[in-house]
């Protein structure tokens, strides 16, 4: 064989290489997070990361994924974070809309300043899990659904 088949051989595959990388398929595009495994939304990626907790984030917006200390019991786990930020923070709890998952979310809005913590909670795999983020930004909502969703 030529030279030039080589060398078009060798870019063809490195071509299916990079589209492979980039595919929601990649495994580039997921995390583990507390033995259970979440798909990235488009434009996210891995920041900070630890055993039980992990933050992704595409430039302007973070989101911190984690783990509770207690299994299985979504409302006991809200109701210690309440009682644990609730004298700076005002905390405001509702039911957080999904098909086929019980999902709460809670606002805390700082009292002596404009911070405004979200955090979305949830049961998957018998593991309860909050993903949370700092005044965020449009869009964030479905993000938190997507990765939600990819968590069954």
């Amino acid at each position: 064989m030529k030279r030039i088949y080589y060398a078009g051989i060798i870019i063809l595959l490195l071509i299916l290489a990079g589209a492979f990388i980039l595919s929601p398929y990649s495994p580039l595009n997921k995390i583990n997070v507390a033995g259970e495994t979440i798909k990235l939304s488009s434009g996210y990626s891995l920041g900070e990361s630890s055993e039980n907790s992990s933050t992704v984030s595409n430039g302007t917006n973070d989101i911190t994924i984690s783990g509770t200390k207690h299994i299985e019991k979504l409302n006991q786990s809200i109701d210690d974070y309440i009682s644990k930020v609730n004298e700076t923070y005002s905390v405001n709890k509702t039911k957080f809309p999904m098909k086929n998952k019980n999902v709460i979310k809670t606002v805390a809005k700082s009292r002596n300043s404009s911070t405004k913590i979200t955090k979305y909670w949830f049961v998957t795999n018998n593991k309860t899990f909050n993903m949370q983020t700092e005044n965020g930004v449009a869009g964030t909502e479905k993000v938190i659904k997507e990765m939600i969703s990819s968590m069954d």
